[in-house]
């Protein structure tokens, strides 16, 4: 496993770890995406309380899991952001899961010349928050696009911005500690 580990996610409970392991390389002398050599995708998941490794899935043709998120609701479902696939869910128990919203999104990375690449999701007050990042010109470039559950399409939410993983910290702002 582990050859090309990128995302994090734990579960609301902190029972489960989920690993993204894209199997894909951004080439920007191709201009786009490629295939790593000899590199799988996969979906693990890390039981704390035991160590133990269990894979969701590995090297499907349908998936390049980069960034996490995983349901408040449910320690079992997690949304992945693909490298190029769009957006997907998994639940431990019961394999994938239909996800309704963001269809345009794998379209958005496969456009030919203008390939973008998923990378960070979170899920925040009703609405999914994305990430897609390109290299322009030797410079990385990008958005972070909006879905609402309830429809097919995303907007972008902030344009111009080389968006990565993204994180979302609900603590109150008096339980952080200062960073010096």
């Amino acid at each position: 496993h582990t050859t090309s580990t990128n995302g994090l996610c734990l579960s609301h409970d902190g029972a489960l770890l989920y690993v993204t392991e894209p199997g894909m390389a951004l080439n920007p002398m191709a201009g786009g995406v490629m295939n790593t050599p000899d590199v799988n995708s996969a979906l693990l998941v890390i039981t704390l309380e035991t160590g133990a490794v269990e894979a969701l899935f590995t090297n499907s043709a349908d998936d390049s899991p980069n960034g996490c998120f995983v349901s408040p609701d449910d320690p079992n479902l997690v949304y992945t952001i693909n490298f190029e696939h769009g957006v997907r869910a998994w639940n431990k128990n019961s394999g994938s899961q239909a996800v309704t919203w963001g269809s345009d999104l794998q379209t958005i990375q496969q456009t030919q010349g203008d390939v973008r690449c998923g990378d960070g999701i979170v899920h925040y007050d009703g609405m999914w928050y994305v990430s897609l990042w390109k290299v322009q010109m030797g410079a990385p470039a990008g958005a972070i696009y909006s879905c609402s559950p309830s429809g097919t399409t995303c907007t972008v939410f902030v344009a111009d911005l080389p968006g990565a993983d993204l994180q979302l910290d609900l603590r109150d702002a008096k339980d952080r500690k200062s960073v010096v």
